[in-house]
């Protein structure tokens, strides 16, 4: 998303932040599970960006 709209990286990167953090206090995830969990979303959203232009 902050490709297409760098500004708001600001707003999503703190929030997701929050939201693994959120989850670790809660007891409802481990740490392992937030960093594996961010590692897929990365190379999703890598993959998807490559397919994406590789189509345009």
């Amino acid at each position: 998303m902050t490709v297409f709209a760098p500004a708001l990286a600001w707003i999503v990167i703190p929030f997701a932040v929050l939201v693994a953090l959120s989850r670790m206090v809660l007891g409802l995830h481990y740490l392992s599970d937030v960093l594996v969990g961010a590692a897929i979303g990365a190379v999703l959203a890598v993959a998807s960006l490559w397919l994406v232009s590789a189509i345009a």
